[in-house]
């Protein structure tokens, strides 16, 4: 089964309210984080640990879905930096 296949296969995480609830306590938690930081510093530790991800990735140490989360992650965050900003 390919990794496409597998998620359509699962429920949505929101399906679930003990799911959501806990997603929710999460991105209220990463939003406090990043308000509390100042912009800059949020820009430069996101860049950092793109920096970071690539290396690993080329030295072997994670593979490649590990690094697409990372960067979907990432991806939300400056999302969120730049809406807070």
């Amino acid at each position: 089964m390919t990794a496409l296949a597998a998620r359509l296969r699962e429920a949505p995480p929101l399906a679930d309210p003990a799911a959501a609830a806990d997603k929710l306590a999460d991105l209220a938690g990463e939003a406090l984080r990043v308000a509390a930081e100042a912009p800059e510093d949020g820009q430069a530790r996101l860049c950092a640990a793109q920096l970071a991800i690539a290396a690993r990735f080329a030295a072997g140490e994670v593979g490649r879905d590990e690094v697409v989360a990372a960067l979907r992650r990432a991806r939300a965050e400056h999302a969120l930096l730049v809406a807070l900003a």
